[in-house]
Parts: structure tokens; sequence; C-alpha cells
């Protein structure tokens, strides 16, 4: 922490302040992180000098693709930091879900609400000699025997 008459061995939290960029990458609009201030500003635990602060952004909060810069602000309990760090740059990219396997077939067992599915091998369930599954109410339940 910078210029604010901290001493080594104090704990301290950092107040971490995100804002969304311009087109030549310079601080835009405030990204409200939280609900829990007015300041909607996300703040770490207090943690030892020369320790990692960090906080976990509410997922919704940021946008895949979306360059966005952040600073922050410590505080030792009793005094706050008198400036903000220097802007670090950053953007979201979350990998796309897997998507769920297409059934090779389906078959209906000639039982209202029971059908059977057939999965492709890849996505088969470990420990079953078979690869279909049935649909008995709301629990799916593999068809074969166990191995």
């Amino acid at each position: 922490m910078r210029g604010s008459g901290f001493r080594d061995g104090e704990k301290s939290n950092l107040t971490f302040e995100v804002w969304t960029t311009d087109a030549s990458g310079k601080a835009k609009s405030r990204v409200k992180l939280t609900d829990a201030n007015e300041y909607g500003v996300l703040v770490s635990p207090f943690v030892a000098s020369g320790s990692k602060a960090q906080v976990t952004v509410p997922t919704g909060k940021l946008v895949k693709g979306v360059t966005y810069v952040f600073h922050t602000s410590a505080y030792d309990g009793s005094l706050y930091e008198t400036g903000w760090s220097p802007w670090s740059t950053f953007k979201v990219n979350v990998p796309a879900p897997a998507k769920p396997a297409k059934p090779s077939t389906v078959v209906n067992n000639g039982k209202p609400g029971e059908f059977t599915v057939s999965l492709p091998a890849a996505t088969r369930q470990s420990g079953w000699s078979g690869s279909s599954m049935r649909l008995r109410g709301d629990a799916w339940t593999p068809r074969g025997r166990p191995r």
C-alpha cells in the first residue's frame, strides 16, 4: 500500500472498484458489483501486509467479452489510503458450457410416462454395462446391469 503510513505486519482490507472502458481503454462507467453498500464496491477480508487480498464478483455482474478496469484502496481499520491504486485492465472470458449429448434413440416402452433414451457411448454412466437410461417419474435410472 502506497503512501499511507501502513506498517509491515498490520492487517488491512482492499476496496475493489470496477468500471467499463471507452474505446480508448479509459474508465467510463462504474459497475455496481453489490447492493451491500451505497457505492456498489466489493471489500476484501482483512489480510496481513504483503498478502494477497481478493474478492469474488457475483455471477451476472460482469459481461463476457467486455473490457473492464479496476483499482483498489486500502483500509487498516482506522485509516483509509489517501488515493486509489493505478488502474488494471481485464476482460471476462468464460468458456461456454458444454452442450448436453443428444440421444441417439428414444423408445417408448409401452407404458405412460416410461421410455428409454440411449445416449452416445461417450456419455455412458460409469459402472453400467448399458448405455440406456429410463425416466420413471422424475428420476433417470440406468437401464442395463452394474459391471
